[in-house]
């Protein structure tokens, strides 16, 4: 069994981890809830262990995150010295709580509880352990043929969890900061108005000029958990490609080539048009900063039909027809460390000040939100391909 601790007491996170060995295969720790948030969706614990009070993200925030995504099923312990209120608990399926003034029998009640979810078999693991242990029955040429299958699929999934994961935690995070904001703003502006000392009106302008950047940062983070408003309406993507061609040509220098290759036949899609043109503007960007000697982007757009093989390849979609919007490069390409982390938000590969993060992010963000797929590939030294499927509109 594989435990996760989640806990910012050191002191504390060692008893644990000493009360719960002889039970455990592998422990895991983790100091935070946004820590916890992102060992729980790369190493999937058959149990988790949260206290319920921390600094930043508590166990009780970590625990609606888990129930949220798609690792809702995993056993989660959350730990307290205080008798929580009934109307406090957070119960579901998989939940419990372990009270206790005394942090050596905290952890025994831990241990506890941990023997009895072993012995009710709680943990999903164990039907995933039954699996693949029938699944490695098979013949080796079988055998080997899932396993080319298998691993694109498996990819795309991990990928899957960990964005869906960052995104419940980026969601919740930024609407409540923007809210902050927009309370921020509005009183800033009031004051500004009613502001009759010429010396100090500058700086009452300058918190709401920082407070909209801030409002414009917690805006891409929305777009990133797919909790932007946005304005669905039939359009024709080629349509899109072509009004955006002349805007992203002006984002490039004249040793960048765009070449724009819709094809002829409509590809109706419910989409926001503003929204799919931020994505080719920050894909461009993207291409742009990885050839800084020059290179060449290509933009097009094609109906392809989803079948169940492709659906077993790479874990994702529908039977259907959907329109394809692609984006390749001749850049520098990206190692298979950068990709898995590609759309993380604030993950950059640029110098210091020279990027937010966050363009990728909303890229990823906006095509989910569409009903969308997306699929990048790409080779250190051989440029990179982004893949984009939106359903076809009925």
């Amino acid at each position: 069994m594989k435990v996760l601790i989640v806990e910012d007491n050191v002191g504390e996170r060692g008893l644990l981890r000493d009360a719960i060995r002889p039970l455990c295969a592998a422990i895991l720790e983790a100091a935070d809830g946004a820590e916890g948030f992102e060992t729980a969706v790369r190493e999937k614990p058959d149990v988790i262990i949260a206290d319920a009070m921390m600094c930043g993200i508590g166990g009780k925030d970590l625990l609606r995150f888990i129930r949220h995504s798609s690792l809702r099923s995993i056993p989660f312990i959350l730990l307290s010295r205080i008798k929580c209120d009934p109307d406090e608990q957070i119960s579901s399926n998989y939940t419990y709580w372990a009270y206790s003034e005394s942090r050596e029998q905290l952890a025994a009640e831990v241990k506890d509880i941990l023997q009895r979810i072993i012995l009710k078999e709680d943990s999903p693991a164990a039907s995933l352990d039954a699996f693949s242990m029938n699944s490695s029955c098979c013949s080796s040429g079988q055998q080997g043929g899932a396993a080319e299958m298998e691993r694109p699929r498996g990819n795309h999934l991990y990928q899957t969890q960990k964005m869906e994961a960052l995104g419940t935690l980026c969601g919740g995070i930024a609407h409540d900061f923007n809210n902050i904001l927009t309370a921020i703003i509005g009183f800033s502006n009031v004051l500004l108005m009613k502001m009759d000392d010429p010396n100090l009106s500058p700086l009452v302008g300058n918190i709401v000029a920082a407070a909209e950047r801030a409002a414009n940062l917690t805006g891409s983070l929305l777009a990133f958990s797919r909790k932007m408003r946005i304005e669905l309406r039939t359009v024709d993507l080629k349509t899109i490609v072509n009004d955006m061609q002349p805007v992203v040509g002006r984002l490039l220098p004249p040793t960048v080539a765009l070449k724009v290759d819709p094809r002829s036949e409509p590809l109706l899609v419910m989409a926001d048009p503003g929204q799919l043109g931020q994505v080719l503007v920050n894909l461009a960007t993207n291409s742009r900063d990885a050839m800084p000697g020059g290179g060449e982007i290509v933009i097009t757009t094609k109906r392809v039909d989803m079948d169940n093989d492709f659906i077993r390849k790479y874990g994702f979609g529908s039977p259907g027809s959907y329109a394809m919007l692609t984006l390749r490069d001749s850049g520098a390409g990206m190692d298979e460390a950068t990709m898995e982390r590609m759309y993380e938000p604030f993950f950059t590969t640029k110098e210091r000040g020279k990027g937010t993060g966050l363009g990728l992010s909303i890229v990823y963000g906006v095509i989910k939100q569409h009903q969308g797929f997306i699929i990048c590939s790409s080779t250190p030294g051989s440029g990179t391909v982004f893949d984009m499927y939106l359903p076809l509109a009925p």
